[in-house]
């Protein structure tokens, strides 16, 4: 079942530029500006009552407080006037003196709050730890697009902090996705997933500790000392950091019980940063800490030889996903 926007319904869209999909008018809102800002504004709050006196210290930030109530009051006559020229009753902006209401019917397609919705219903899905319903599955996939930031190229202090809300929200999504597709033994989707989430945000760690797993329960040890190196790489230039003690023993635990990826931990270390070797991470560690994620490191591997599709069941005891 799709549950994404249908050219046969109205559908606004939030994530890349602000857009509106209507089957009786052009996508063109015909407004701009502050007041393109002020429509988004009040969609994504869809039938949610919202007082007059808060929205011009919203939007006009930059004005004193007479001229930017006689922005908003313009602003509204333009938002009204377009929804009458577009003449459909899904969507009206309900206006009195002191509030307003921007009222949507249920079968308006909004995608942001598609995406919340989705994520919602998965973490429920999965609380028993296991995989997901196939209609959850779907739908995620259905609504998280492979790119596109929160309103894109506007940087109200409110867009940020939409922004930044529904980023995270995306971050869980593709990470439900990555750990459903690996729970199901589907581990080349499952990558796929992680190197998403990856190209999103490179400096979360546990996703990076992640895909070298994944790459080892593949056979591909060589390419999860590859990711570490990738990952160290990446923190050590953004950072000034080193990676953290699971992803240093994980990474040592790899070498030590694979020549293979020893041999490449040697040739791809030649023009780059070295990697963390057994000497390096007891100095950073101390010895009781580094012995006690060893011996995690070492139980999971057991478990995981035994039981290779429940490699996210394992990794819970060592990663907060």
């Amino acid at each position: 079942m799709r549950t994404g926007p249908s050219s046969n319904r109205l559908a606004f869209q939030f994530l890349g530029d602000f857009r509106m999909q209507s089957p009786a008018a052009t996508p063109d809102l015909q407004i701009s500006g502050r007041t393109r800002e002020l429509f988004a504004f009040l969609v994504l709050n869809a039938n949610k009552t919202i007082r007059r006196a808060a929205l011009p210290g919203l939007i006009w930030t930059d004005r004193d407080e007479r001229r930017s109530r006689a922005n908003l009051n313009t602003a509204l006559w333009r938002i009204n006037r377009i929804l009458k020229l577009i003449g459909i009753d899904d969507i009206g902006l309900h206006v009195s003196a002191d509030q307003l209401k921007m009222v949507v019917a249920p079968s308006v397609f909004i995608d942001v709050l598609a995406v919340e919705a989705a994520v919602k219903q998965a973490v429920q899905s999965c609380k028993s730890k296991a995989p997901l319903p196939l209609a959850s599955r779907e739908t995620l996939i259905d609504v998280l697009p492979d790119d596109g930031e929160f309103l894109e190229g506007l940087s109200s202090e409110w867009v940020l902090i939409e922004r930044e809300r529904v980023f995270n929200l995306q971050i869980r999504g593709l990470t439900l996705l990555m750990q459903d597709f690996a729970a199901r033994g589907q581990i080349e989707e499952a990558l796929e997933y992680g190197r998403r989430i990856l190209r999103m945000d490179p400096m979360r760690e546990c996703i990076h500790r992640l895909v070298m797993w994944l790459h080892v329960l593949n056979g591909h040890q060589a390419n999860a000392i590859r990711q570490y190196i990738e990952c160290t790489r990446i923190l050590e230039h953004e950072l000034r950091v080193s990676p953290m003690a699971e992803t240093r023993a994980l990474y040592d635990y790899i070498v030590c019980h694979n020549h293979a990826a020893a041999t490449v931990t040697e040739s791809s270390s030649a023009g780059g940063p070295a990697p963390l070797r057994g000497d390096r991470i007891g100095s950073d560690l101390g010895i009781d800490d580094y012995d006690e994620e060893l011996t995690k490191l070492r139980s999971l591997i057991s478990k995981l030889n035994s039981h290779r599709q429940s490699v996210f069941s394992a990794l819970a005891e060592t990663s907060n996903i």
